[in-house]
């Protein structure tokens, strides 16, 4: 979100913070995602030069698909750059969606073991 909102977008920082809310809010919806961030402020991500979200574990898993189809959306070209941070989002989603799938699981075995491991 730091590089979306500080480097990516045209705007200033307010401008473009308020225009990727808005957009995560639309893919909040599309998604059905349960557990949604109610604001978004730029202390949010950014404290001390270091870029990290804040929120409980539960916000922040339900931030990463939403934030995944915005990151789709606004960086459509081929640069390398742009595809790792594609990689590490589409990859966070999944290994997200293993672990909910198993959840009732002690540890994963057999196939969901297969694609955690294959995952990374």
């Amino acid at each position: 979100m730091h590089l979306l909102v500080h480097v990516l977008m045209p705007g200033t920082a307010v401008e473009n913070l308020a225009r990727l809310w808005q957009m995560i809010q639309d893919q909040y919806k599309i998604l059905g995602t349960r557990d949604r961030y109610g604001k978004m402020k730029l202390t949010m991500f950014a404290s001390g030069g270091c870029a990290r979200l804040r929120g409980t574990a539960a916000l922040i898993r339900g931030i990463g698909p939403a934030l995944h189809a915005v990151w789709l959306e606004l960086c459509k070209s081929n640069l390398k750059v742009y595809r790792q941070v594609e990689l590490c989002l589409r990859t966070g989603c999944h290994l997200e969606q293993i672990l909910d799938e198993n959840r009732e699981e002690f540890a994963l075995r057999g196939r969901a073991r297969k694609l955690l491991i294959g995952s990374l």
